[in-house]
């Protein structure tokens, strides 16, 4: 191999070299414009993520507020709960014989009570199923409505 094609094979490969390097720039613009690109979406997830920490602090505080209004109607509740129970009275371990059935233990309860209290009007609201059916340990408890006022007569 002579000189001359010797040159010329290093020219060609010269050449190769010359023209990958002329491509260079333009990957640098792609990479440039790639990474532009991510840079935008970069910002708008910021920008959400933004948005969305920014609503979650207010759900978060509605949050709050609700589970407060519940809390004080739940107290409200209780106390009218409370208030609507000041006249019972609740009588427990009333002492039942073992033939004895809940009308018969009614009905001496509400005698000696009208008797004690001179109570004019009571109303029963619960008497625990009979105690001698259902075998239980402890006699059952009696719930009264107790009005101490004299009911008014209708002529």
């Amino acid at each position: 191999m002579d000189k001359s094609e010797e040159l010329l094979e290093k020219l060609s490969q010269l050449h190769s070299k010359m023209s990958r390097l002329e491509s260079i720039p333009k990957q640098f613009s792609n990479l440039a414009s790639t990474l532009k690109t991510v840079s935008t979406d970069m910002e708008q997830l910021h920008q959400e993520i933004k948005g969305l920490r920014e609503e979650n602090n207010t759900l978060r505080e509605k949050n709050q507020l609700l589970e407060n209004k519940i809390s004080s109607l739940e107290f409200d509740i209780n106390d009218l709960e409370q208030y609507g129970r000041r006249q019972n009275l609740e009588i427990q371990g009333i002492p039942m014989s073992d033939n004895e059935n809940n009308a018969e233990t009614e009905s001496k309860v509400l005698t000696v009570l009208k008797k004690l209290m001179k109570i004019y009007h009571i109303m029963i609201l619960i008497l625990l199923t009979n105690w001698v059916n259902q075998k239980q340990t402890r006699p059952p408890t009696l719930l009264l409505d107790l009005s101490l006022e004299e009911p008014e007569t209708t002529l």
